[in-house]
């Protein structure tokens, strides 16, 4: 998987630094970071790359990796929201005894989610929900903020929590982002732990919605990012 990820990594950074060149970078870092119903039609067909096809990659598609049982990474879509809420549903629940309440999570509306952010899914062979990735993407501020990571908690253990976070890495270096923020309740140990694993740091520990928050920040290295 980490593989298949610095691949993944390798082919975003050399489609940036392509378009760049073209003088289109500009014209998709502002249509990208559009809300998706503003960006549904965008496609590489719509764009005037090079003439030589072959210095580019034939289909956008192919930077979302699959993986070797199957398993493989796509933007949501609204039809993904009811497999996103019972999965939700199932990774969050343990936390309501110890919050008190349900999670914000649990109570986040997918469908404005999808329309307003980009949101990832990762899927399994069959085509079920097994991760989702929220990003807000603020390229005006440099940064970048992980709103929701969670994998179902049939598929956790097996790395796909890393994966979902190597692909936020490879969009933030996309467009020049380098720093990236997340938060998680004070309550739930397990990822506050787990971000220090990933190279986060704890930046302060505030109230906010009635929720006990932890704030977590990251500096992606620039040396992460081909030069050519």
């Amino acid at each position: 998987m980490e593989h298949l990820y610095n691949t993944l990594q390798t082919r975003l950074v050399f489609v940036r630094y392509l378009t760049k060149t073209q003088g289109l970078y500009d014209h998709l870092e502002t249509s990208l970071f559009k809300p998706h119903r503003e960006r549904r039609n965008l496609t590489l067909s719509s764009l005037q790359f090079p003439q030589d096809r072959s210095l580019i990659l034939p289909d956008m598609a192919s930077s979302f990796p699959q993986f070797k049982n199957g398993e493989y990474i796509n933007e949501a879509t609204t039809g993904d929201v009811p497999d996103i809420r019972k999965m939700v549903d199932k990774a969050y629940s343990k936390y309501i005894d110890r919050i008190g309440r349900p999670p914000a999570p649990m109570m986040e509306d997918y469908h404005s989610e999808i329309e307003e952010n980009s949101v990832y899914v990762l899927k399994d062979s069959s085509g079920s929900v097994i991760g989702l990735l929220v990003l807000i993407c603020k390229p005006e501020s440099g940064k970048m903020e992980i709103k929701n990571l969670v994998i179902d908690p049939k598929a956790q253990g097996h790395g796909y929590g890393r994966v979902l976070m190597n692909h936020a890495d490879s969009m933030a270096l996309l467009y020049d982002i380098h720093t990236i923020e997340l938060y998680t309740n004070v309550r739930m140990y397990e990822n506050i732990t787990l971000y220090a694993k990933l190279g986060f740091s704890e930046v302060e520990r505030r109230i906010e919605d009635g929720f006990e928050r932890v704030y977590f920040r990251k500096e992606l290295s620039h040396t992460r990012i081909l030069h050519f």
